[in-house]
């Protein structure tokens, strides 16, 4: 049996630890709507009267039957015909008025013109059940007359499973945590010993030369023995502290940037 929670209650378990707006975390959600981690559901209470007819599967204009039926209970309303219903109230949810027409300014061959752009709202009028089963909304029980509705954020209800599961998916396990820094510390101390290596090719050339052939062994070498000028921040009156890496790791590194501009 799953567990329903609202939308609210989804923002706080999904951003409890981070720091962000509202309007921030609204972003995400959608977003993980968008993208197929997360559904949206909306419910139908047995005091309000809705109705629908039931669809025929891969054919939303035709219906199995002629009648209504009353609807109750969690309906899922799917990206695939819904999504634009929720690309039109994210920016609503975050503040922004809708606005039903305006004067929009345009130019032809001959003179410039204006012209009132009108705007319609999308409402949502096909809903799953929890059975997969589609339905068109109706107004009672009149089959020729579609209905359409217009849940806000507090009417969305979610997946508290699904909600958990993206949590788990957007973790990152200290173990993952300590790769990444040294991973980062990897590409720094490479760019900096590349970084040493050009300088050294421009300002000493000829000693960068073996038989004619830039040599990534020489350039190491340069880069290693004026190691106090690349990396004053690591030097002292006893000399250098540390380097980077050794001089065959430099040479290793400055050799694949040579064969990549051969």
């Amino acid at each position: 049996m799953d567990e329903y929670i609202t939308a609210f209650e989804a923002l706080d378990l999904l951003f409890a630890k981070r720091e962000l707006t509202k309007n921030e975390q609204l972003e995400r959600l959608f977003n993980y709507y968008f993208t197929g981690k997360l559904n949206f559901y909306y419910e139908i209470y047995g005091q309000v009267e809705t109705h629908g007819v039931l669809l025929v599967p891969d054919d939303k204009d035709e219906t199995l039957s002629i009648e209504t039926e009353k609807l109750i209970g969690f309906f899922n309303l799917t990206r695939e015909y819904n999504i634009s219903y929720f690309k039109q109230l994210l920016p609503l949810e975050q503040g922004e008025e809708w606005i039903e027409s305006e004067v929009v300014s345009g130019e032809d061959f001959e003179e410039p013109y204006n012209y009132i752009q009108h705007y319609e709202r999308v409402g949502i009028a096909i809903i799953e059940d929890e059975d997969k089963q589609l339905w068109q909304l109706k107004h009672s029980n009149n089959t020729s007359t579609e209905r359409q509705i217009y849940p806000d954020v507090a009417e969305l209800i979610l997946i508290k499973s699904q909600v958990l599961n993206v949590i788990q998916d957007t973790k990152v396990s200290p173990s993952t945590q300590k790769r990444q820094k040294s991973t980062d510390r990897h590409e720094k101390n490479k760019q900096e010993v590349l970084n040493a290596a050009l300088y050294e090719v421009a300002t000493n050339y000829s000693r960068c030369i073996r038989g004619k052939i830039v040599s990534a062994e020489l350039i190491a070498e340069l880069v290693f023995s004026n190691a106090e000028k690349h990396w004053p921040e690591r030097a002292s009156t006893k000399g250098i502290k540390a380097v980077p890496m050794g001089v065959n790791r430099m040479a290793d590194h400055i050799r694949d940037v040579i064969k990549k501009k051969l």
